[in-house]
């Protein structure tokens, strides 16, 4: 279950359903539930029935206040133990394409289908620039990071896949929330260093593992990745 809301305040708090982890075992859901009431009761929001016997990842708010649903793979009807009781085991209801959806009212609208290739499983986190708002990030199975600068019109890679030939290849990220000590052009946050890259690279390179470096004008763009524990 992905839930998203505010904890401290008695307001909306949605909850999605199914495992989007696009394995053998993950369960299919049934849509997206909310509560008004601080989890007391629980209803199904209108439209995400379409939803059903997909997963739901970690999704976000947009701008607008609109839900932002990414949609992965999952198994019909899962059991725990081989031949044991399953919650979503019939096939007749149509499978929603797998990507990130956008609500509108009582209707979900994809506004960003995975790519249709053989490692394609879907998207399991959608999150949206808190400096910029019309900034969408959302993830892929074996396809890496996208990125919309225009809330979710077009969108780019920023980030490919370890191994795109991995259905299992999964990119999780987080954004900060942190103050941006500097603005970039397009509106994304950045860290301001007055030294050469010969001081901070590194000490970046002490807990991180260098992806992707690259000289521009005025600075340097650089990919880094968490050393593996």
């Amino acid at each position: 279950m992905s839930p998203i809301g505010w904890p401290r305040r008695v307001l909306p708090v949605y909850a999605g359903t199914g495992e989007p982890n696009a394995s053998g075992d993950s369960e299919a859901g049934v849509g997206i539930y909310k509560t008004t009431n601080g989890g007391q009761t629980w209803t199904l929001v209108p439209g995400s029935d379409i939803f059903y016997q997909r997963a739901i990842g970690q999704m976000a708010l947009d701008n607008a206040g609109n839900l932002l649903v990414p949609i992965a793979s999952a198994v019909r009807g899962v059991s725990s133990v081989t031949s044991g009781a399953s919650s979503s085991a019939a096939t007749g209801h149509p499978l929603a394409t797998r990507g990130l959806y956008r609500q509108t009212g009582a209707t979900f609208t994809l506004i960003r289908p995975i790519v249709a290739v053989a490692t394609a499983r879907g998207s399991t986190t959608v999150q949206v620039d808190p400096t910029h708002l019309g900034v969408i990030y959302v993830n892929e199975f074996s396809r890496g990071i996208w990125r919309s600068l225009d809330n979710g019109a077009t969108w780019a890679q920023i980030k490919p896949a370890l191994n795109e030939n991995l259905s299992t290849d999964r990119a999780e990220f987080a954004i900060t929330t942190l103050p941006a000590i500097k603005f970039l052009a397009d509106g994304r946050n950045a860290h301001l260093i007055q030294q050469p890259a010969s001081w901070w690279l590194p000490r970046l390179l002490q807990r991180f593992e260098l992806n992707n470096f690259t000289r521009v004008p005025h600075g340097f763009w650089v990919v880094v990745e968490k050393k593996p524990e």
